[in-house]
């Protein structure tokens, strides 16, 4: 008996990885999932785990099957908009150069996880800086020069909001997704964290109105 097939959701979570996607989703499949998240390659590195052709269709062709959802979550060093001490795209050569090998492997990593399930995703934190609208208009700037192959997903998380960390609250996220280009903004998604969202303060979501709150 398969509790997530039976009852017609998509349950899953966090798995390992190791050079090869299919071994991941064989796992998530043995365990009942219908979802899977994985990270592709070293969560504190922006360089990421290349994927041989025969993996790829592989993967797909199992996911095809059994109907699981595919998402990767970009690794959580990487931020979008430079980085505390110098916003990207504003004048500073060497940060513009670190941050154009972010979006670099990014793109990759949109666009070959796109070609692994009909539905897929790369989850991203997107970024911190103390001066919350500059950070937020360069978030959005950085996902302006990404190259999205038709159906990749990135999924902005919106964070706890500790810190400096940026899309602290649906009326952060909402600010960026209003300056993506109109060209790319089936491409950008959201990815609710809801143990952010209890740490931010922002719902109580022990309670079914403030869920319903929430959504509204």
């Amino acid at each position: 008996m398969s509790f997530s097939k039976d009852n017609n959701i998509m349950i899953g979570g966090h798995l390992g990885f190791s050079r090869t996607v299919y071994p991941t989703i064989e796992e998530a499949y043995i365990n009942d999932m219908k979802s899977v998240q994985f990270f592709l390659g070293n969560p504190k590195s922006f360089t990421r785990q290349r994927l041989t052709e025969r993996d790829i269709v592989k993967t797909f062709d199992f996911c095809k099957k059994h109907e699981i959802n595919v998402f990767s979550h970009y690794p959580y060093t990487c931020s979008l908009c430079g980085s505390v001490a110098s916003l990207a795209w504003n004048g500073d050569e060497a940060q513009d150069s670190k941050t154009e090998k972010i979006l670099s492997e990014l793109e990759y990593e949109l666009n070959t996880v796109s070609k692994l399930s009909d539905t897929t995703g790369v989850v991203i934190h997107p970024g911190s800086h103390r001066k919350t609208k500059d950070g937020l208009e360069s978030i959005a700037k950085s996902i302006n020069k990404i190259n999205f192959d038709i159906g990749a997903m990135l999924l902005l998380e919106n964070s706890a909001g500790e810190g400096t960390k940026l899309c602290k609250n649906f009326e952060e996220i909402s600010t960026v997704l209003k300056s993506v280009d109109h060209s790319k903004v089936n491409n950008v998604g959201v990815c609710v964290d809801t143990a952010h969202i209890w740490g931010a303060g922002l719902f109580n979501l022990s309670k079914c109105d403030e869920i319903d709150k929430m959504f509204h």
